[in-house]
């Protein structure tokens, strides 16, 4: 999706993961509701963070689904600014989940399932 189009795919969205790599190579997940504004993505995030995109400056943003049959809205971009944290997008996707197989039923959450 051209980077243009972005603030009309974010319209469909409330919220992401903002993904990071912390000084250990580990992902560091985040929960944010991000503004686009002039381009740029801003969102409220804490230290570690901050301190990981200052480091790994490229980071992921993960807007899932509604649902299962929606699609999520998963976005590149790279860390500009700390205060307040600011992203520029540099690419952006929208990605359908896989089919459920017909015999397989959705995970129960705090059920026994162990397909995750």
């Amino acid at each position: 999706m051209p980077i243009p189009e972005l603030a009309d795919a974010l319209a469909r969205f409330t919220w992401c993961y903002v993904v990071t790599v912390g000084p250990d190579s580990r992902a560091h997940l985040v929960a944010v509701t991000p503004t686009l504004t002039d381009g740029l993505l801003t969102a409220g995030v804490g230290r570690s963070t901050v301190t990981n995109a200052t480091q790994h400056t490229d980071v992921v943003l993960v807007f899932p689904p509604l649902d299962h049959d929606a699609m999520s809205l998963i976005v590149d971009a790279t860390f500009e600014a700390a205060d307040p944290f600011t992203l520029r997008p540099t690419k952006a996707t929208l990605h359908r989940a896989a089919p459920l197989p017909e015999t397989a039923s959705a995970p129960v959450l705090g059920g026994n399932n162990t397909g995750c």
